[in-house]
């Protein structure tokens, strides 16, 4: 199996609540999650009426990058909060 077709209970971040929620909408491997992004993918767990907070939204992004959550950059993180301000609005 490629990397890209890696289901996503492997990558760092993403438990069983989250991938559920995840695969819930249609996302379930690492190349579903970067074909939609991390916006899209928050987008819909929050569409389907998951109770998604930022922490998620950072490890949705920080999943495909191989990287724990807290060690995304504070300018990655500031546009996450910019854009889950604008999916509100």
């Amino acid at each position: 199996m490629t990397d890209e077709g890696q289901p996503l209970h492997n990558l760092k971040n993403l438990g069983p609540a989250s991938t559920g929620w995840l695969a819930e909408v249609g996302i379930r491997t690492l190349a579903d999650l970067r074909r939609a992004g991390p916006v899209e993918a928050y987008r819909l767990i929050r569409i389907a009426g998951r109770p998604a907070s930022l922490n998620l939204f950072y490890a949705i992004q920080a999943a495909p990058m191989d990287i724990h959550w807290q060690h995304l950059p504070t300018d990655v993180r500031d546009e996450l909060k910019v854009a889950v301000r604008l999916l509100k609005d």
